[in-house]
Order: structure tokens, then sequence, then C-alpha cells
């Protein structure tokens, strides 16, 4: 039984009323990652923060010029393009660091979106994605079985799940941002871990696997 699992969550190019478009206007971008933030969790009681990643990524076209991101983007993230130039990582090294610190353990994030940019990213710069799709696990399905409202959870961000569920942000979250996002996400989990409703066995590929695409959820 692995001892580990990791909570990971990316945040990628957007623009005001790119969502709302579904990226189909005339200057909308594929949604290049711009962040990454993982958090390793020990199996055990209370689910331990045992190690942290938290990376911004340069977005580039494939010149190899920089991509800015506007002024929604930058308060939506709650960074701007001098910081990502600043102490962003160019995408193959980012890749590397995240895939080293993944290691052999399941990744959980919330929903497909995460998986889709990353994948997409890599696929358009050339470079070898961090996780193979047999190791991820879509989140919001324990928080279902652990009777969350299924569209509750398409629309309540991984990053305000914990308020959803009336539990208190710390000092400094900040929505959208990758780090405080997946910390959201695992006070949820401690939540329902602290009710009865899941159990640390369904974090694991020994209890319920819950991989992306996958109606069944016991």
């Amino acid at each position: 039984m692995a001892n580990s699992v990791v909570i990971l969550d990316y945040e990628y190019w957007t623009a005001e009323g790119a969502h709302d478009r579904k990226r189909r206007g005339m200057h909308d971008l594929p949604p290049l990652l711009i962040q990454t933030g993982a958090i390793r969790l020990g199996l055990e009681d209370g689910l331990p923060e045992l190690d942290a990643l938290d990376d911004l990524v340069i977005p580039r076209d494939l010149a190899g010029n920089q991509i800015m991101v506007d002024g929604f983007a930058s308060a939506l993230f709650g960074y701007g393009n001098d910081e990502i130039s600043k102490r962003g990582f160019e995408l193959a090294p980012a890749m590397d660091k995240l895939k080293s610190f993944i290691g052999d353990d399941l990744v959980f994030s919330y929903g497909p979106d995460d998986l889709s940019c990353s994948v997409q990213t890599c696929h358009i710069h050339g470079v070898e994605h961090p996780f193979p799709h047999a190791k991820a696990r879509d989140v919001r399905k324990l928080f279902y079985k652990a009777g969350v409202n299924g569209e509750s959870l398409m629309t309540v961000s991984s990053g305000e799940i914990a308020a959803f569920l009336g539990l208190p942000k710390p000092a400094g979250h900040h929505t959208h941002n990758a780090l405080d996002d997946v910390r959201s996400i695992a006070r949820a989990l401690r939540h329902f871990l602290e009710l009865g409703k899941i159990d640390v066995k369904d974090l694991t590929m020994a209890g319920y696997p819950y991989p992306w695409g996958t109606g069944d959820i016991i």
C-alpha cells in the first residue's frame, strides 16, 4: 500500500472573456501552463502535508517569445508578467521537477481541466508529460462519494471547495493560486475523513480508483 499521494493543481493562460468564449476568440490561446502547485499527503491520520511544490512556468509561443498575461489574469492569479519572468521556469525543467516530485504516487486533481492543460502544453512544445494518465484521479469523485452535490462540484472551484463546505480560509489564501488551491482540496479531504464519509483507502489503488471518465464511484 502506498504511503502518500500527490494533490496537483495548475493555473494556465487565460484572458478576460476567454472562458465564456470557450477560447474560440481570434486572440485566444490554448490553456498554456503558467503555475504548478502540488503537495504530498501522508496516508495516515490527519493526512499530513509532507512536501510542497510551487513553480511558475513561462508561457511561450512557438517562436520562443514569452506570452504575456493581461490585467484580468494577473488579478485572478495574484501574480503578473514581471514575477513570471523573474521566477518562472522553462516548461521542460518545470515538468522534470514535477515528475521527480510525483515519483510513484497517484495524482489527484480537481476535475479533468488540469490534465487537459498539461497534456496540451506539453504536446504543443514537444515536452514529455510528467506522469501517465493511468496515475490520474479526479478528487471530486471522493467528495461526491462523501455526499457533495454533483452540480456543485462542477461549479465550485478547487480553491473554494473548503470554504463551500464551511471550513475557514487560512490568512493569505488566494483562490486560483495553484498551491493555495491544492491546500483547499486537502482541507476538504481531511474534513470528510474526520466525519467518516471517506476513508484513507479511498486515496490508494487498494481502495476505489477514480480515474477521469469513469462513472463508477463505489
